[in-house]
């Protein structure tokens, strides 16, 4: 008599599960929604040379001291001056909003773009996380921070492993594509005084670096570079189309001998 009742009870238990479950995911998504403006990464990389510093509109450089296998570091506005931390180089600097337009850039098509600056036999970097820091006031005091997390769920690729391999070892060689992603109102803000400024800053360090050059956040335009896929994605790609083709193929065939 009480068997139906114990298995009523075990199905209980099991969809207060999925239900905790499900609400656990959707308090996930949640979290990163309510983010106004944030960056995504999808495996994308441009291949453009000639990117090194003074070739183009870059922000944070960061470069590890001595043999650590990590670096992380910020390039901020204090109201006068940029304030650099951390591994940050000298070659850091925030952008002005009048440095951006005259390129081009605006919240339509602005990106970010990685060059990593790593040695042949140690090619591959971890990147979890970094923001960039939008100054809508001159004494630095009012901002908004465009995140990118790896754990966002609006992200098509993953930043671990990250190779410049691709796109050549050294500064100036491209490199890794994120996209910049505005809420209607604090771009409008930002952009509309040319004294503003974007900083930018990784907090969570970046995992396996060698002790080459500095690794590189720049400003680039969407609408102008070529992005290409990734070596991943592309192979993807490249299956995926040969797939597509010997299927044809056999139905030809078996349509023929029909």
């Amino acid at each position: 008599m009480n068997r139906p009742a114990h298995r009523h009870t075990s199905a209980g238990r099991k969809t207060q599960v999925v239900s905790y479950l499900l609400v656990g995911l959707c308090m996930l998504s949640g979290a990163f929604a309510a983010q106004a403006a944030y960056i995504t990464f999808h495996d994308e990389a441009v291949n453009d040379f000639g990117t090194g510093f003074g070739n183009v509109l870059q922000t944070l450089a960061l470069q590890q001291h001595g043999s650590a296998t990590t670096q992380a570091g910020s390039v901020l506005w204090n109201g006068s001056a940029d304030v650099k931390s951390g591994d940050a180089t000298n070659q850091s600097q925030t952008v002005t909003v009048a440095q951006l337009a005259a390129e081009g850039y605006d919240a339509t098509n602005l990106i970010v773009v990685l060059n990593l600056n790593q040695t042949g036999c140690h090619p591959a970097i971890d990147l979890h996380s970094f923001a960039l820091r939008f100054y809508t006031s001159l004494d630095g005091s009012s901002y908004f921070d465009a995140p990118y997390d790896i754990s966002d769920p609006r992200n098509t690729g993953s930043t671990l492993g990250l190779t410049p391999q691709a796109h050549g070892l050294g500064t100036g060689q491209a490199g890794h594509v994120f996209r910049v992603h505005f809420e209607d109102a604090e771009a409008a803000t930002f952009f509309a005084n040319n004294a503003h400024r974007l900083g930018a800053l990784v907090q969570t360090p970046m995992d396996n670096e060698a002790n080459a050059g500095a690794d590189v956040f720049y400003m680039a335009d969407a609408d102008t570079i070529e992005v290409i896929p990734e070596p991943a994605t592309l192979f993807v790609l490249i299956v995926g189309g040969l797939v597509a083709i010997s299927t044809r193929v056999v139905r030809r065939h078996q349509i023929t001998k029909s």
